[in-house]
């Protein structure tokens, strides 16, 4: 579930159609230029740095993008796409490498111009189903749902798609989010989204029996349980918080609340079917944060704020992304 997965990486691009993308023996070039001894990353692009040709800028963004400088790789990418604009492989990276760098409406043009090229394309079918999410055309939504191709990330994030979209047309159909925790997590947010309250409570214990639970999910187990007046099991899950970490003072708060018969402040919800997806794509971005699958993250980080923008806990993530990859700058916001 790494770049590989999404297409990111660019060497699965030039294994993959190193006939048509870039000669292979350009792999040697791109090591040599990723290992080439700079003593600062920033003097790729002094003045005396000028890539030319579709192999240059090609190489030029393979190494800025090798150290996470998305905004830059991009540039160089659109440089080599203007010189084979109908190159699937090319548009594919390209979508990745615009939506990675904040240029949304770029990443989406592209992905209809590669969706006219290959119909079913899993890529630009993800993208144009987010898309579809933002303007909150469901019909358009489930079209392309309906055509995704099938295998590899698409499994993964087509079920969480699907359910939501559903809740957008006050449908619970959440039989496709058995899979992991993940799902089983959507699952019981879209129950709550709809006020199915009975079917909440059987996915909570359904979802907390698998375990593996991070501490903030075990928080919004906790809360939903307080808001659908469990306050007895709310109880139980705060102290399994608590002994994980001694200091969550808002959760001491809430278990002295509890204790005293006092009413607290439950889970506030999902507040519609394009924050349960961007919730989605957060989920699987830090899902690839913890696999150190950073360029994925940043995806669906990405992905995720093109849908809600002001989400915090987004923004958090992408600056964790950033510092690790000692990219200090873009890590403040």
């Amino acid at each position: 579930m790494a770049g590989a997965a999404l297409g990111v990486g660019a060497h699965e691009i030039t294994k993959d159609d190193s006939g048509t993308l870039i000669p292979a023996s350009l792999e040697e070039q791109a090591d040599a230029i990723i290992n080439a001894a700079h003593a600062e990353y920033n003097t790729l692009y002094d003045s005396k740095f000028k890539p030319s040709g579709f192999a240059g800028s090609y190489l030029a963004g393979f190494f800025a993008q090798r150290h996470h400088d998305w905004t830059n790789a991009n540039d160089y990418m659109q440089q080599s796409l203007a010189q084979d604009e109908k190159n699937p492989a090319l548009i594919k990276r390209a979508i990745m490498l615009a939506i990675g760098s904040g240029e949304y409406k770029e990443a989406f043009t592209l992905a209809h111009d590669l969706s006219k090229e290959e119909k079913d394309e899993a890529i630009s079918a993800l993208f144009l189903a987010v898309e579809a999410f933002k303007k909150e055309d469901y019909a358009a939504a489930q079209s392309i749902l309906d055509n995704m191709d099938q295998g590899g990330i698409a499994d993964f994030i087509r079920p969480l798609l699907h359910s939501w979209l559903k809740a957008g047309t006050g449908e619970l159909d959440t039989t496709q989010l058995r899979k992991n925790s993940i799902h089983l997590s959507h699952s019981i947010l879209i129950a709550h989204y709809l006020g199915h309250k009975d079917q909440v409570e059987n996915l909570l214990a359904e979802s907390l029996a698998l375990g593996g639970f991070t501490i903030g999910e075990l928080k919004r187990a906790g809360d939903i349980y307080a808001d659908i007046d469990r306050h007895e099991k709310a109880l139980e899950i705060y102290k399994q918080v608590i002994t994980f970490n001694p200091s969550d003072t808002d959760t001491k708060d809430k278990i002295q609340k509890l204790e005293s018969g006092q009413d607290i402040q439950g889970f506030e919800g999902i507040a519609s079917p394009q924050a349960g997806i961007a919730l989605a794509l957060y989920d699987m971005a830090k899902l690839f944060y913890q696999e150190n699958s950073d360029d994925s993250a940043h995806v669906f980080a990405h992905m995720s704020l093109y849908l809600n923008p002001e989400n915090t806990e987004t923004h958090i993530l992408l600056a964790g992304i950033a510092a690790r990859n000692e990219r200090y700058d873009e890590a403040s916001f």
